[in-house]
């Protein structure tokens, strides 16, 4: 019997962690515990955040990628541990000091490409009439009215 099957139980962590370790594919109680027990939980002001953060930062280290925020790592390295059913596959890899080689490389080949930062430009101003070439058309479905009255 491991260390995790032994774990008491009797402290429940916060419900929006056990969400987003459940987000990422882990299904296992007995890992859904072990690993929310490692994360924030009662005492963070936002445990699903902090938990967030915490993943985020692991992603970083795991992928290599110490330009991104802990937030974005923490969406690329979701996606690809979610990509490669990582829940199922590695359960045991998620947060651990030293994953398997074959872990980290089935992990980089699946992280989707990041999109480039918006670069700021100014709207070009156009006029919010009609374009003149829907000027024969209008004059098509405009009402009938009195001949020369004014009609807008």
């Amino acid at each position: 019997m491991d260390a995790v099957s032994v774990m008491r139980h009797d402290r429940q962590p916060a419900a929006l962690i056990l969400d987003l370790l459940r987000s990422l594919g882990v299904r296992d109680p007995n890992t859904l515990y072990a690993l929310a027990a490692r994360l924030p939980g009662e005492g963070a002001e936002d445990p699903a955040r902090a938990a967030r953060v915490i993943l985020g930062e692991w992603f970083a280290r795991l992928l290599g990628r110490s330009d991104l925020d802990a937030e974005q790592a923490f969406l690329l390295g979701r996606a690809a541990f979610v990509a490669i059913d990582g829940g199922n596959r590695y359960p045991g890899a998620l947060m651990s000091d030293e994953p398997s080689d074959e872990f980290r490389a089935e992990l980089h080949q699946n992280v989707p490409l990041s999109s480039p930062a918006a670069a700021p430009m100014a709207m070009p101003a156009r006029s919010l009439d009609a374009p003149g070439v829907a000027a024969p058309i209008r004059t098509l479905f405009r009402p009938a009215g009195v001949k020369g009255a004014n009609v807008a």
